[in-house]
C-alpha cells in the first residue's frame, strides 16, 4: 500500500500505534538520497576486478564513493571501480579497523583511520598519512559536531573543534 504523506515530519521507529500520520515507520534498505522522496535502497552487486586474497579488517567509503579496504596482508585497498589499488602498506595484519570522514580544518574530506595498533592515518583521496598528535591506541574513530572522537580502551579522546590533529 502506497500512503502518500504531504507534511512529513521524519521517520519513526517506534510502534506503528505509537507515531503520527506525518512520520514514516522506519523501513529497511530505504534510502533518503533523494529527499524529499524515500525510495529502496539500490541492491547489492559484485565489484568487478582482481580479488584480494585474506581477511578484510575494514570496510569503508572515502566521500561516499570510493570503497576503501584494508586486509590482512597489512595493505589498504580502494576500488577505482575496475580493480583494487593498494595505496598504504606496512598495516597490522590482525587489528580490525574504524573509519571515519572528516575535514575540519583540513584541505579537504579525509577518511580516517584506526585500528588500535598503528598510528591513527588520514587518507585524502590521493595519500594515506599519519594523523598528526593523535593520541596512540585508538580503536574506534569517529566524527560529530565538528570533532574527531577516538577510543582507546577505557578512554574517549576528543580532538579539538573543527581540528583534527589538535588533541590538547
Amino acid at each position: 500500500n502506497v500512503q502518500v504523506i504531504r507534511n512529513f515530519t521524519g521517520v519513526d521507529n517506534r510502534s506503528l500505534f505509537n507515531i503520527d500520520d506525518t512520520k514514516s515507520y522506519l523501513q529497511n534498505n530505504m534510502t533518503a538520497d533523494y529527499f524529499p522522496l524515500m525510495k529502496s535502497r539500490q541492491g547489492y552487486q559484485y565489484l568487478n576486478g582482481s580479488t584480494i586474497a585474506g581477511i578484510c579488517r575494514g570496510l569503508s567509503s572515502w566521500k561516499n564513493s570510493e570503497l576503501n579496504a584494508v586486509y590482512n596482508d597489512g595493505n589498504w585497498y580502494k576500488y577505482n571501480g575496475t580493480s583494487w589499488t593498494s595505496i598504504a602498506s606496512g598495516l597490522s595484519t590482525t587489528a580490525f579497523c574504524s573509519f571515519c570522514n572528516f575535514q575540519g580544518n583540513l584541505s579537504g574530506i579525509n577518511l580516517l583511520m584506526a585500528n588500535g595498533v598503528d598510528a591513527v592515518k588520514k587518507y585524502d583521496g590521493t595519500t594515506v598519512s599519519n594523523l598528526n598528535n593523535a593520541p596512540s591506541g585508538i580503536t574506534y574513530i569517529d566524527a560529530h559536531d565538528n570533532r574527531v572522537y577516538g577510543a582507546a580502551g577505557n578512554t574517549i579522546y576528543f580532538s579539538a573543534l573543527r581540528k583534527p590533529e589538535d588533541w590538547t
